[in-house]
């Protein structure tokens, strides 16, 4: 099952976005994501958190549909879009949008909750997806296109890194936390590989069309 999970940042309604709201089987809303569900014509199945970033508008919009919500207490320790991510618990894949876009702060956590996805996730913001590779997913497969980018930013000392596709090629290369040196390789043809023996690495790509 293919959920997406919209959150309130910064949503642009790019063909890649809608084209993963569109393949949802279902869709979670992140508190005043539920806006840019409403405003890409969709109806969410679900709105998690503390409704403190929501419309009257799009309350009212929410119970004319019968919107189902789990509302939460303001001071919380989870961000409202931790706890849509645990009403996942039924994906297989999992799509973020809304995630960047705001505060830098928000936006770095956004990114490390992946750590906490049930299933294979990432986050999709224009034309930039985001993964993560670590021991649960040590190889991703990236379908690009030549001369998209593709960047490596350890969070950890990641070892074992293996790049196939990519202009720059790795081979049981050790990336340390701090390093630079994943950044900005080059997308050879349609498929790319990025794998790792240790540590966890976030993995970004970013098309160069709009078309796919």
């Amino acid at each position: 099952m293919h959920i997406v999970l919209m959150a309130h940042g910064h949503f642009a309604h790019t063909p890649l976005e809608e084209a993963a709201l569109a393949r949802a089987d279902r869709i979670i809303a992140a508190d005043g994501g539920a806006q840019h569900v409403l405003m890409a014509g969709r109806i969410p199945h679900l709105v998690v958190g503390d409704m403190d970033s929501i419309s009257t508008e799009t309350m009212e919009e929410l119970h004319a549909q019968s919107v189902p919500m789990h509302i939460h207490p303001r001071h919380k320790d989870e961000t409202d879009l931790e706890l849509a991510l645990r009403a996942a618990d039924s994906a297989t894949e999992i799509t973020i949008l809304g995630a960047l876009g705001g505060r830098r702060d928000h936006e770095w956590a956004n990114m490390l909750l992946l750590a906490q996805a049930p299933c294979p996730a990432r986050i999709l913001h224009q034309t930039c997806s985001i993964f993560l590779v670590d021991h649960r997913r040590p190889q991703l497969t990236l379908q690009t296109m030549p001369e998209d980018t593709v960047s490596l930013i350890p969070l950890t000392d990641a070892h074992g890194v293996t790049l196939t596709g990519l202009a720059y090629p790795l081979s049981q290369a050790t990336l340390p936390l701090g390093s630079p040196r994943g950044v900005s390789n080059v997308a050879l043809g349609t498929c790319a590989t990025i794998s790792l023996t240790n540590g966890r690495m976030l993995v970004m790509h970013l098309s160069r069309t709009y078309s796919r």
